[in-house]
C-alpha cells in the first residue's frame, strides 16, 4: 500500500471527520488512466466545469496523497478512498485520473486499486504520436512550462528549449513503459476502457467531450451549459522539428515502438463513433 507516512497517524479534527463521514458516497465512479502529456489536465478541467462530472484530478499522485490525506482525516488508504468518494463527488459522481506510476507507488500494484475500482467504468487516454509526446515532456523538463491560458506560452517554451536526444529517448521509453504496464492491467483484470487519444479528443468541442464522459459512465441524458476552452496547446513547429530529427537519428527504435503500439492504436475510438454518441 501507500507508504505509512503518507497518512496522518491520528484524526486531528474529529468533528470534521464526522461531517465528512456523514456525506453521501458517490453513486457513480470512474477512472481515467493516462500517460503524461496526453491532455489529462484539459480533460479534467472540462469535467470540473460541468459541475456534474466530479473533480477528476490526481488524488493518487504520490506527492498529493499526504496533503489530501491530512485534509480528509484519512489514516490509511481505505479510509482515504472512502473519504475521497464522499468529499470530492459532485451530484453523486466521483472521477479520478491515474498513471501506471501512481498505481505502483500509491497502491503498490494494481491489486489494491482493483479491490476498490475494478467494476467502475474507465477511460484510457494516450497520444497517438508518442514521439511528439516525449518531445513535449523534454521541453517541459527544460522550461517548466506545462499548459497555460497565455497565448504567448508556446513561444516562451520554445525560447528555453534545446534539442536533447538523450532526454527525448528517456521520456519515450518512460511513456512506452507506462503504456505496456497499463495495458497489462487491462488484460489481467478484464477492464474495457473507452480508448481515447489526445489527437482525436481535441478535435471535439468541450461540450462534446463532456458528453463522451457522461455517456460512458452511464449518464447519457446529462445536459451541459457552455464550457470554456481554458488550456492552450503548447505544441509548436519546433516540437515537430525535434521529433523529425529524433526519428531520423533513431529509425530502429522508432520502428520497434511503432510496431508495438500499432494494435493499441487500432483499438482507439474513432471520431465518428465518439460524435455518434452525442445523439
Amino acid at each position: 500500500m501507500a507508504q505509512k507516512n503518507s497518512f496522518p497517524t491520528a484524526i486531528d479534527d474529529p468533528e470534521k471527520h464526522e461531517r465528512q463521514l456523514a456525506l453521501p458516497a458517490a453513486t457513480t465512479r470512474y477512472a481515467i488512466y493516462f500517460t503524461p502529456r496526453s491532455g489529462s489536465s484539459w480533460l479534467g478541467d472540462i469535467a470540473i466545469q460541468t459541475k456534474q462530472l466530479g473533480n477528476p484530478g490526481e488524488p493518487f499522485n504520490p506527492p498529493n496523497v499526504p496533503v489530501i490525506a491530512q485534509r480528509l482525516n484519512a489514516t490509511d488508504l481505505d479510509s482515504y478512498i472512502d473519504k475521497l468518494t464522499r468529499v470530492r463527488n459532485t451530484k453523486g459522481v466521483f472521477g479520478f485520473q491515474i498513471t501506471f506510476g501512481d498505481i505502483g507507488v500509491t497502491f503498490e500494484g494494481p491489486h489494491a486499486l482493483m479491490k476498490h475500482f475494478q467494476r467502475d467504468p474507465c477511460f484510457w487516454l494516450i497520444r497517438e504520436n508518442i514521439l511528439l509526446q516525449a518531445v513535449s515532456l523534454s521541453k517541459k523538463a527544460q522550461t517548466r512550462i506545462g499548459h497555460t491560458t497565455q497565448t504567448d506560452a508556446a513561444q516562451s517554451a520554445d525560447t528555453g528549449a534545446q534539442y536533447d536526444a538523450a532526454g527525448i529517448k528517456r521520456f519515450l521509453t518512460h511513456i512506452d513503459h507506462y503504456e505496456r504496464g497499463t495495458e497489462a492491467i487491462f488484460t489481467r483484470y478484464k477492464l474495457a476502457p473507452l480508448r481515447l487519444s489526445y489527437e482525436r479528443m481535441t478535435q471535439l468541442e468541450p461540450i462534446e467531450v463532456a458528453q463522451v464522459i457522461a455517456r460512458h459512465i452511464g449518464l447519457p441524458d446529462m445536459q451541459f451549459d457552455r464550457i470554456e476552452q481554458t488550456h492552450e496547446k503548447l505544441g509548436t513547429s519546433l516540437n515537430r522539428e525535434f521529433a523529425q530529427r529524433f526519428r531520423t537519428e533513431h529509425p530502429d527504435l522508432m520502428a520497434e515502438i511503432d510496431n508495438r503500439r500499432a494494435p493499441m492504436l487500432a483499438q482507439l475510438e474513432s471520431l465518428e463513433t465518439l460524435t455518434a454518441r452525442q445523439g
